[in-house]
């Protein structure tokens, strides 16, 4: 009876085994076996046939599987190579034939690198250009190429790291203004002096506002004056002091316990 139907029966009829009387009852359904009746042992024979796999694809192998009698198209990329290093690896599709690399060696997937290949020496080149980078604008900082990371930006132009100074920037004129801002700089205390913003080194220290013999009061952020006497009043100051001091000691020389002082 022929060999057709399901792939159990194809495999069956593959293996051999199958009896048979004519050539017609050894089709296994395969599309690259040549079936055929052993006429002395009266079994089916199915010879794998490569010529029979031809898929007019130049760069398969084809060839019948021994087991399933089913064709193989096995792609062989080494059959598309042109011999060149800087247009890529050629490669084979199954169905299309050879193809073009999908990518090319030298191809660094940087943006801002000329990506260079010398065909002498199968060797790459990769140059950083900043300006594939440059945004053209100012104030958010100058942009450059890293060959390894893209392109980066460096920090912005006016941030003078001046913690007292109010930072701006102007993108019409590219130019920055760093104001200062004393405010910034006061530690809340009068006494010692108003502290400002210097715009290059930052907060300063203030100059005491009461001088001379003048005190300071925290309190009342005002300095209170110490009044100095005269030359008349201290020269009266003086005699008091002088009387003060000649009565004292003339009392303690003429008088005695219990009695009244010798003159």
């Amino acid at each position: 009876m022929p060999v057709k139907g399901d792939y159990s029966d194809r495999l069956l009829a593959i293996r051999g085994g199958i009896p048979c009387e004519r050539n017609d009852q050894c089709d296994d359904g395969g599309p690259c076996t040549i079936d055929s009746c052993d006429e002395t042992r009266h079994e089916c024979v199915h010879i794998p046939d490569d010529a029979l796999c031809d898929d007019k694809v130049g760069c398969t192998i084809d060839r019948c599987h021994q087991t399933t009698g089913l064709c193989l198209h096995i792609p062989d990329d080494a059959v598309c190579d042109n011999g060149l290093f800087c247009d890529g690896q050629e490669f084979c599709d199954p169905l299309s034939g050879c193809q073009p690399a999908s990518s090319t060696p030298c191809d660094d997937n940087v943006t801002c690198t000329i990506d260079e290949c010398n065909e002498a020496d199968n060797t790459c080149t990769h140059i950083p250009d900043s300006q594939m980078c440059n945004d053209g604008l100012f104030c958010n900082g100058e942009e450059y190429c890293d060959s390894r990371l893209d392109c980066r930006s460096r920090p912005p132009p006016c941030v003078d790291n001046v913690p007292c100074t109010i930072d701006a920037c102007d993108e019409s004129s590219d130019s920055c203004r760093n104001t200062p801002d004393h405010a910034g700089c006061s530690n809340g205390l009068f006494c010692d002096g108003a502290e400002y913003c210097d715009p290059i080194y930052g907060c300063q220290p203030g100059v005491p506002p009461c001088v001379g013999f003048a005190l300071c009061n925290e309190e009342t952020d005002e300095c209170e004056v110490i009044t100095i006497p005269t030359a008349s009043e201290w020269g009266l100051l003086t005699l008091a002091l002088l009387l003060l001091i000649g009565g004292k000691v003339g009392y303690s020389r003429h008088s005695r316990p219990g009695g009244p002082s010798i003159a």
